[in-house]
């Protein structure tokens, strides 16, 4: 995937139920534009901002909030720093406002080094992850210990060549799934499964004990950049299109 596939975000998203926008942000910004990203957020997000004891992850933490609040304010027509935000039992944020157009949009966010993407969608819930890879990460242990009995040995199974690439696969899908859900880590990883070829669609496979989850989502593999794989899982509704949007947006506090 080139990067003409992810053109820039010059405009407003198109919101309806028929879009899915992913959009992709790189979080390296010079110190003066970190400053001014910095005064969009709230206090609180100001205060776990400045708990970051490590200089890197506080400055990527506050070029996604602050950029997310952004894109948010601009589908409510409102100030970044008027955006609010509530948590749900497992820590999913939602916009606050009990009232349309901020009850109908949901969104997900996800930042891996230094890149990240926030998806955004219209009356279904929607989680995206993304992941550096790593070629040191002890993947078959991990799968072993954390995937599924079936998508550990579909993992193992795979030609050597493809298991990393299917590794992660499997991670963002499980991660996006957890996302959407809100579920967190409360739902344990090993209790579904998703597909790991990476020369295949990605497919929600089985959820323990909840059969009709397989038609209730749709997942979709994403070549955000080299050497970072993501996926981004949202609700489907029925035989209605849904168009996936992929865009860019370098973060400005302007």
């Amino acid at each position: 995937m080139t990067s003409s596939d992810w053109p820039p975000l010059s405009e407003l998203l198109p919101l309806s139920r028929h879009d899915v926008h992913v959009i992709r942000i790189p979080l390296q910004v010079e110190d003066d534009t970190l400053d001014r990203l910095k005064t969009l957020l709230s206090p609180t997000e100001v205060a776990r901002a400045d708990r970051f004891k490590v200089p890197q992850p506080r400055r990527h933490f506050i070029v996604c909030r602050a950029t997310l609040r952004q894109l948010l304010a601009s589908c409510l027509d409102c100030t970044a720093n008027e955006v609010e935000f509530d948590y749900g039992p497992h820590g999913k944020p939602a916009l606050r406002r009990s009232t349309p157009p901020a009850s109908q949009i949901e969104f997900s966010v996800s930042h891996s080094a230094d890149q990240a993407l926030i998806a955004i969608a219209l009356d279904r819930p929607i989680g995206v992850d993304i992941e550096q890879i790593d070629p040191a990460v002890r993947i078959l242990k991990l799968a072993t210990r954390f995937f599924s009995p079936r998508e550990a040995a579909e993992l193992i199974e795979l030609p050597e060549g493809d298991q990393l690439a299917g590794f992660y696969r499997g991670w963002t899908s499980k991660e996006s799934y957890l996302k959407a859900t809100g579920s967190g880590l409360s739902f344990p990883l090993n209790k579904f499964s998703v597909s790991l070829n990476p020369h295949q669609p990605a497919r929600l496979i089985e959820v323990f004990d909840q059969p009709a989850e397989l038609d209730r989502w749709q997942i979709l593999a994403l070549d955000p950049i080299h050497n970072f794989a993501a996926t981004v899982l949202y609700e489907a509704t029925g035989a209605e299109p849904t168009t996936l949007h992929r865009w860019s947006l370098c973060p400005s506090a302007d």
